[in-house]
């Protein structure tokens, strides 16, 4: 057991150091699994938080706005720091907006925060602000609602991973990517209807859509216009 364990540290130890080849910043000194699951490349910078959340008063209820505008997890918040800071603005929510313009990450991280929406009893409405691609179209996918405006974007594809070892550990990652793969298969499926050959086809592919192809693909539910935002200067300033 000890042989194994330690062989596991080493392996993620030069996991890193492949990683660090592919990026152009060096790689962290620690390692904190075995392995990392991503839906999308990641790109190195330095850790910030990948979210905004504010709360509204409506006459319909208290509202709480959430944005994910950076990659998920890895580079940027853990899920466990999210949902944290989720439970705290919207425990007494009647609603929460999840407003989304992200480029994916990982996908064990979606996965959390996507379960942690779906759970939520209140209403959740999923809106793509920009692009809403690989592990943040997951996220998503919890809306009750889906809005997307009319230049927005999604893009669903494969998981990919980098891993080192002998043979039998490749095929033990290509197996638990199967198994990540179908589970996001069934969150897709459960909003867009869609067939599961038909879902993974698009994942193979790398699938990008406009809205108007996510709404009738069943991936979103209503097209809104791109908001309008106005200049405005105080007399002061002139």
């Amino acid at each position: 057991m000890k042989k194994n364990v330690i062989s596991r540290a080493r392996l993620a130890l030069v996991a890193a150091a492949v990683f660090a080849a592919f990026t152009p910043v060096q790689a962290p000194a620690t390692v904190t699994g075995d392995l990392q699951l991503f839906m999308s490349p990641p790109e190195q910078k330095p850790r910030r938080q990948f979210y905004s959340l504010k709360s509204l008063d409506t006459e319909n209820g208290k509202v709480a706005e959430l944005r994910i505008y950076d990659e998920i997890g890895f580079w940027g918040v853990t899920a466990k720091g999210f949902i944290d800071e989720l439970h705290a603005v919207a425990a007494d929510a009647a609603e929460v907006i999840v407003a989304v313009n992200s480029p994916g990450g990982d996908v064990f991280d979606a996965f959390a925060i996507y379960n942690a929406l779906r759970r939520y009893a209140g209403k959740v409405t999923a809106r793509v602000d920009g692009v809403a691609a690989s592990a943040a179209s997951l996220i998503v996918m919890a809306g009750d609602k889906i809005v997307m405006p009319e230049n927005a974007m999604m893009m669903i594809h494969n998981p990919w991973t980098i891993a080192v070892g002998t043979a039998a550990d490749m095929r033990k990652t290509a197996e638990m990517m199967d198994k990540a793969r179908d589970g996001i298969v069934s969150a897709y499926r459960a909003k867009s209807k869609q067939e599961d050959a038909e879902i993974i086809r698009m994942m193979d592919e790398e699938t990008w859509m406009t809205a108007l192809e996510a709404q009738a693909l069943g991936f979103a539910d209503v097209i809104e216009e791109p908001v309008k935002l106005a200049a405005t200067v105080r007399t002061g300033e002139l």
